[in-house]
């Protein structure tokens, strides 16, 4: 998801927009980290993740697991 012109938001009532791109090694390695990671604290197996990322600090750091 992108943001629109001058917003921080992503919400298409907001102006941003949605598009499909190429997953970088580093973030998929991430993604999957953190959700073996949470299935193994909740000792179960996970139906669904979404992992949400960010750039802090110069790093990719994980900010949001949804997890079903």
């Amino acid at each position: 998801k992108v943001p629109g012109a001058g917003e921080v938001r992503v919400h298409t009532e907001h102006g941003g927009r949605s598009t499909l791109v190429d997953v970088d090694p580093a973030a998929e390695r991430l993604a999957l980290d953190a959700v073996r990671a949470a299935a193994a604290l909740l000792e179960q197996r996970l139906d669904y993740a979404r992992v949400d990322m960010m750039e802090l600090d110069g790093r990719l750091a994980v900010s949001e697991l949804e997890l079903i």
